[in-house]
C-alpha cells in the first residue's frame, strides 16, 4: 500500500468512527443527530469519496485551535468540544 492510500484510509476510518468519538452528542443549536466531524488538510480521494457520502465536513487546508471540529448536515452550524454553544453561521 503506498502512502497516498494509506492516508485516504486513516481519514475514512476517522469519519466512520467520528460519531462514537462525539458520543453521538447532537448539534447543540438544532438538536439534530446528522453531525460531522470537521476534517482539515490535503483533498484527498479518500476524504472526498467520504464528503461525498456526508460522512465529513471538509474545513480547509489549514486547522486553527479555533477551528470548529463538528459540523450539522441539517442546520449547517459548526462548533469545538470545548465551545459553550454554537459557532460559525449558516
Amino acid at each position: 500500500m503506498d502512502e497516498r492510500s494509506a492516508f485516504d484510509q486513516s481519514h475514512q476510518a476517522e469519519a466512520v468512527d467520528a460519531p462514537a468519538k462525539s458520543g453521538g452528542a447532537p448539534c447543540r443549536a438544532c438538536g439534530s443527530s446528522r453531525v460531522v466531524p470537521v476534517v482539515y488538510g490535503v483533498l484527498t480521494s479518500g476524504l472526498l469519496e467520504a464528503y461525498a457520502a456526508g460522512l465529513v465536513a471538509l474545513g480547509g487546508v489549514r486547522e486553527s485551535p479555533s477551528s470548529p471540529q463538528w459540523r450539522c448536515r441539517d442546520c449547517d452550524r459548526t462548533w469545538t468540544d470545548d465551545a459553550q454553544g454554537p459557532v460559525g453561521s449558516r
